[in-house]
């Protein structure tokens, strides 16, 4: 199938599938330690998809970042079965599909020249490590609804407004469009948390730049970075915050 006719597919899966089983998508058992894993990190791997991106960006043209949670397959404690896709609006009425798969992460070895939490910036930290990866899975399924009263809303996907774009664009602007590679981190903002109205998922964009452009980055403080990635952490959840824009494409 197509990027587009696998975008629809797997976004549908996700917008029909019922609530109580959304956290079982995120999760895989080890039949080898007979124990659970969860799934934090999503990372573009299709072929030729970066290239393609990096000549979007390249076109200074981008309008629209939205990401979208999807679903791969019905729940299989074997596999993970959750996704997310980039739709990117650019040009004149152009629209781009970039799925994200799930990544497992290499175990972290320590050193002794770099403690680990001196690696990761703290709000990353408070963010990702600890309150994804440590919430209960009971919980996770209300991560994705809003509920005002008898109205419940699920989350389609996440949106990097107007502002956030340019941002980006500024930033590939000074790398030579040189991105090595985009990643989606799963996270929740624990001020939203107790909430019911608001949606408490927060995905996490990691943009991998050249170490060059990120050690300037870093030396003027004005951006979170984690081993040579920008992460960029302002997105608002559609619905219930934003609702989806007439196409006309």
């Amino acid at each position: 199938m197509s990027q587009n006719n696998d975008f629809v597919l797997y976004t549908q899966n996700w917008c029909n599938e019922p609530i109580l089983n959304l956290a079982d998508h995120f999760h895989l058992l080890n039949s080898q330690v007979g124990q659970q894993k969860r799934l934090s990190e999503y990372r573009m791997e299709g072929e030729n998809d970066l290239a393609r991106f990096n000549t979007i960006v390249a076109d200074d043209s981008i309008s629209r970042i939205e990401m979208h949670l999807g679903l791969t397959a019905a729940s299989n404690c074997n596999e993970f079965t959750s996704c997310f896709y980039m739709k990117v609006y650019h040009g004149v009425n152009a629209i781009d599909y970039f799925k994200l798969s799930p990544f497992e992460k290499p175990p972290v070895i320590p050193t002794n020249d770099i403690p680990i939490s001196d690696i990761v910036p703290q709000i990353f930290k408070e963010m990702i490590a600890n309150n994804w990866d440590e919430v209960e899975n009971h919980l996770i399924d209300d991560l994705f609804i809003a509920k005002d009263g008898p109205i419940i809303e699920r989350v389609h996907y996440f949106l990097i407004g107007d502002t956030m774009t340019t941002f980006i664009k500024e930033l590939l602007n000074g790398c030579s469009y040189g991105i090595e590679g985009i990643k989606i981190y799963a996270g929740i903002d624990l001020n939203k948390f107790s909430n019911k109205k608001t949606i408490s998922f927060t995905p996490v964009l990691g943009i991998k730049l050249p170490d060059a452009i990120i050690d300037s980055m870093l030396m003027a403080g004005n951006v979170n970075c984690l081993l040579g990635e920008v992460l960029l952490e302002y997105s608002m959840p559609c619905p219930p915050v934003c609702k989806p824009i007439e196409e006309n494409y």
